[in-house]
């Protein structure tokens, strides 16, 4: 069964709406699919055990959404102080949660794609019967 966005979206999956501010739910959930499809595309191409799939999709597209969250809240300042409004805050140690986040599926999704194991003929040599004559 091939895992969808929906499968990833909370409160099933992990990704929250929140964390792509601005991004409209089916906006998200075509770049969810994108990434679960370079999921799949890397494991097919990986030759890995075809009933790692699925996981190995999603481990992948865990990667790649935490990977965004990460870059784009390392790209803004991480403090703002807007007059007469207030100000908003991240500590690194948020910020680098996200990659943490990014860097275990990223692990999870290569221990996935380990190949189907190969059976192997082995070439056997023609054999030869020898008489043999033992004396004692």
């Amino acid at each position: 069964m091939a895992i969808s966005s929906a499968d990833l979206i909370a409160p099933v999956g992990l990704v929250e709406a929140s964390l792509f501010p601005g991004e409209a739910s089916n906006v998200m959930a075509e770049r969810l699919d994108g990434y679960l499809d370079e999921g799949y595309t890397r494991a097919t191409a990986a030759e890995a055990d075809e009933a790692n799939h699925d996981e190995a999709a999603k481990q992948w597209a865990y990667h790649r959404a935490f990977l965004q969250v990460y870059l784009r809240l390392s790209a803004n300042p991480s403090q703002v102080d807007v007059d007469g409004k207030g100000s908003h805050q991240y500590l690194i140690s948020q910020i680098n949660n996200f990659k943490n986040l990014s860097d275990d599926a990223l692990r999870a999704h290569q221990g996935l794609l380990v190949p189907v194991t190969v059976k192997r003929t082995t070439q056997t040599r023609p054999s030869h019967t020898v008489r043999n004559s033992f004396s004692w």
